[in-house]
């Protein structure tokens, strides 16, 4: 899945995306605890989150994540939007809950 699909996929808004029609997305992970995160979201995922600081695309550039999805109308603080522009880490927003995101990126992705 492309970033860009992914943001049309849940209504979101692409905030970050060095090449947004880049098929990088593979696989999702849902979680608000970035240790969970650290410790088992799978390479090539999105992380979706209501975490909107920096330690997010730190822990997405540690696990090789491709993308991290604010849930729930959040913004991200400057410092997130820094460090995945730095880190080249697709960044999107969606006014959708964590559990409406996940349901629709389900349809679409193939379960490994």
């Amino acid at each position: 899945m492309t970033p860009q699909i992914l943001a049309d996929l849940t209504d979101g808004t692409l905030l970050v995306a060095d090449d947004p029609a880049a098929d990088t997305i593979h696989g999702a992970y849902a979680t608000d605890w970035m240790a969970d995160a650290l410790a088992h979201a799978p390479e090539g995922a999105v992380l979706l989150t209501l975490q909107n600081r920096a330690v997010a695309a730190g822990i997405a550039v540690e696990r090789h994540l491709s993308a991290i999805l604010l849930c729930g109308g959040r913004t991200p603080e400057p410092a997130l939007l820094a460090h995945c522009r730095r880190e080249h880490v697709a960044l999107l927003c969606t006014p959708l809950d964590t559990y409406g995101a996940a349901a629709r990126i389900a349809t679409s992705l193939p379960r490994s």
